[in-house]
């Protein structure tokens, strides 16, 4: 191995090739270990990158996952950075049914934060009417409890705080299931409540 070596030849896989009928029985591993030893400078094989061709390369798109993609259309215009702006129109110009569902939702964020009561009726009307089905099912759902929703949109009060608290007595719940009795959950409501 070390004669081929020194005569020029540097891949491990054509070593590995031709050490078989010499008697060695190891395997690929144990070649590159011994291989990596006499290595020196870069391991990088092929002609290297100059400036020159890092300017002419074209810029890399970047990739985005499902869950970027969808907070990129649910975020504000004012909050992307040039290439989401464009990624985000050229996804919306490409599918007729996400740039609808895009500006629905979009303008139920603005209805729920602006509190526009007068606006919910019709909201769900439209929304109804595109046709999405996730769109029609969320429409179904704020109509089945229409009294809430609408009571939600016109009074100051809510109730976070009433469901923050119901959800962590459910988390305390939770982690003693099964080893401890109502004494125990009860000082762990009062402690983690101080």
């Amino acid at each position: 191995m070390r004669q081929r070596w020194d005569e020029g030849e540097r891949k491990s896989a054509t070593l590995l090739a031709e050490i078989p009928a010499q008697g060695f029985t190891g395997a690929a591993s144990t070649l590159r270990l011994s291989v990596a030893k006499w290595r020196t400078g870069s391991r990088r094989t092929g002609r290297r990158r100059t400036a020159d061709d890092q300017e002419k390369a074209p810029p890399r798109q970047r990739r985005f996952s499902p869950r970027q993609v969808r907070w990129l259309l649910l975020r504000p215009l004012e909050d992307l950075d040039h290439e989401e702006l464009v990624f985000r129109a050229a996804l919306c110009a490409e599918s007729p049914t996400i740039a609808a569902a895009q500006q629905i939702t979009a303008d139920f964020g603005a209805l729920i934060r602006t509190r526009a009561r007068a606006d919910l009726d019709p909201w769900l009307a439209t929304a109804a009417s595109s046709h999405i089905p996730e769109l029609v099912g969320f429409v179904r759902g704020v109509r089945r409890e229409y009294a809430a929703v609408a009571a939600a949109l016109s009074s100051p009060h809510s109730q976070g705080q009433v469901e923050g608290q119901v959800n962590r007595i459910k988390l305390l719940k939770r982690q003693s299931f099964g080893r401890a009795k109502f004494d125990l959950l009860r000082l762990q409501v009062l402690y983690h409540a101080v």
